[in-house]
């Protein structure tokens, strides 16, 4: 028999998204936290003003697209139930239900920002097809879902990618996706660990669209409060340092095209938040090793007398009496009586 609150419709929703998340999470896709739309709503903003449409080709239930304010909304699922849920929680959406890379369901249109949350290191099927100018490798769909994306992007529009570190250092042909993108970047942002629902691994913000000459990146990876099951990020010092692209102490750094290492494009690759060590006094650290080899001499001193007492020599006043051994240690005792 089904309980009252099983019936309520609220239940059943969170019910059925918990169910949907687990399943999703076993093919390497992740819920995404309230806090990250937020930042991304942020960007796509301060970039073009509101969008008349935003786009996520792998839009899942929907948790990333509901919290950008746009004018359409556009979004491919391959999971059914999935994209239910997602109509639910983005009633106007125009969801198209298969798989995003076989089979894309929104052909010739161009959309005015993307937000987009891919699967982590999905296999897939490497065809040629121009919206991949480089095959992304068969195990790892990641750069296919961005060059994907960035094929049905207006030309004064704006991408926003959630993508694990990985994508962002591993070489061959994903090097070579990056170098041919170099020109689109815009920011790189390490996020926390932990915020996503069973997973701990950090994750990438990589903001793409019309070229901004330097590229700024930004190691936010400390910008969050513990909780219980997973961290909260902290979005109102990243959204600040990412709207108003400024550099920031041991956080941001705007750095130069040709500075950037496609290599590693991860933030802390090119931000060194490494505080300055303190200077160093060096007189008092002279007189540091001074103490310290005149109280190892001690040491060495009483040794020698315990040494001569075990072979038959006069007792050390220091043995049986704890206060004299640490003042003779120390070289706190009175000369009277180290004279004795």
């Amino acid at each position: 028999m089904i309980s009252a609150k099983e019936q309520d419709p609220g239940t059943a929703y969170e019910h059925r998204v918990l169910r949907v998340q687990k399943e999703a999470n076993a093919r390497g896709e992740f819920y995404t936290p309230r806090e990250v739309p937020l930042i991304l709503n942020a960007v796509i903003h301060a970039s073009i003003g509101r969008p008349k449409s935003v786009y996520d080709p792998a839009c899942g239930a929907g948790s990333l697209l509901s919290g950008i304010d746009a004018g359409s909304y556009f979004g491919q699922e391959i999971n059914p139930e999935t994209a239910a849920l997602c109509r639910e929680q983005v009633p106007d959406i125009d969801i198209a239900v298969g798989d995003t890379l076989e089979a894309p369901g929104h052909r010739g249109r161009k959309f005015h920002a993307v937000a987009s949350n891919p699967p982590y290191s999905l296999k897939w099927d490497p065809r040629p097809d121009d919206r991949f100018p480089v095959l992304a490798p068969r195990q790892r769909a990641d750069w296919a879902f961005v060059q994907h994306s960035l094929h049905h992007l207006r030309e004064d529009g704006i991408a926003c990618f959630i993508l694990f570190p990985g994508a962002l250092y591993r070489g061959g042909r994903e090097r070579e996706i990056r170098a041919s993108l170099a020109h689109r970047l815009q920011s790189v942002v390490r996020l926390p660990a932990n915020i996503f629902l069973r997973t701990s691994i950090s994750v990438d913000l990589v903001v793409m669209g019309q070229n901004l000459g330097k590229v700024l990146f930004v190691d936010a990876s400390g910008e969050f409060e513990k909780c219980p099951r997973q961290n909260r990020v902290r979005p109102e010092k990243i959204i600040d340092v990412l709207t108003n692209r400024r550099e920031a102490y041991l956080f941001s750094r705007m750095v130069s095209p040709e500075d950037v290492d496609h290599a590693n494009w991860t933030p802390p690759r090119h931000v060194d938040t490494t505080p300055p060590q303190e200077p160093v006094d060096i007189r008092a650290l002279n007189e540091q090793v001074r103490k310290s080899h005149a109280r190892q001499k001690r040491a060495m001193d009483m040794w020698d007398e315990m040494t001569a007492f075990m072979e038959g020599g006069p007792e050390p006043d220091f043995l049986g009496n704890r206060q004299v051994f640490r003042e003779r240690l120390e070289g706190t005792a009175r000369q009277s009586e180290t004279e004795q």
